[in-house]
């Protein structure tokens, strides 16, 4: 999955995104792909059915986690999502596949995106609504991608934080020293102005806490931790045993 996310979002969806903002995530003018495909197109195979003479480029991928085994990648795009399917290798592709694809998936894939896209305008952190001395956590699972960050006050992460430049670099440092993902451990740094940086680490997934508590003490520090835990992460962050350091 990690190196299929990569090929994805490093190579294959970068180069098609000039084309797809042609007319915006959703098109305004008839020239646009998704104008002729109601807001959905395939990024490999035919890219516009409507004058598609050919199936046009489709990748192999193969595995080796059983039986060899290949499959042609076929990547289908409605408005900003983007869907996967791996159909086996002696399975001929037609244009008549993609159509009868494209004419199934297109209004249920275009629906259920305007669902997620709704709900995760509603999550998005915004300075207006961002408690000053709430919490700001970063939480990654390197096994599966998941994310979820209330550091980053905008969708671009790209410098729009809510905290300070040297609590960032010591997350940075924290997660440049982090252990081997098999141990469970929890590192805590205390700054000179009270704030707290904390990191735990357990079965593949990393999570990052900067908060701010005057004359707090390590147990203080540790509940915190353990109820954000609860309530931001639904129980999914658990280990079976723990290595406390405070720096």
């Amino acid at each position: 999955m990690q190196i299929l996310y990569q090929y994805l979002v490093g190579t294959l969806l970068p180069a098609n995104l000039e084309v797809e903002l042609q007319g915006g995530s959703m098109p305004r003018n008839s020239l646009s792909p998704f104008g002729a495909l109601k807001h959905g197109r395939f990024i490999t195979g035919p890219t516009n059915l409507k004058n598609a003479k050919t199936i046009g480029k489709v990748p192999k991928i193969y595995t080796f986690s059983g039986p060899a085994a290949s499959y042609h990648l076929l990547v289908y795009r409605a408005l900003s999502a983007s869907l996967c399917l791996f159909v086996n290798a002696d399975t001929e592709l037609t244009l008549d596949f993609f159509k009868d694809f494209d004419n199934y998936i297109n209004s249920k894939l275009t629906s259920l995106v305007s669902e997620i896209a709704e709900y995760c305008s509603k999550q998005v952190s915004t300075p207006s609504n961002v408690v000053e001395n709430a919490p700001k956590f970063i939480y990654f699972n390197k096994f599966n991608m998941a994310y979820k960050s209330t550091v980053h006050l905008d969708n671009k992460q790209s410098g729009n934080v809510a905290i300070s430049s040297e609590q960032l670099k010591i997350i940075a440092d924290l997660n440049s020293h982090t252990p081997t993902i098999s141990e469970s451990t929890e590192t805590m740094v205390k700054t000179l102005n009270d704030y707290w940086v904390v990191a735990k680490t357990s079965n593949y997934r990393e999570f990052y806490v900067v908060e701010q508590l005057k004359n707090a003490h390590l147990i203080d520090i540790s509940k915190d931790i353990k109820s954000l835990c609860e309530s931001e992460l639904k129980g999914i962050f658990f280990s079976h045993y723990k290595t406390y350091r405070c720096i």
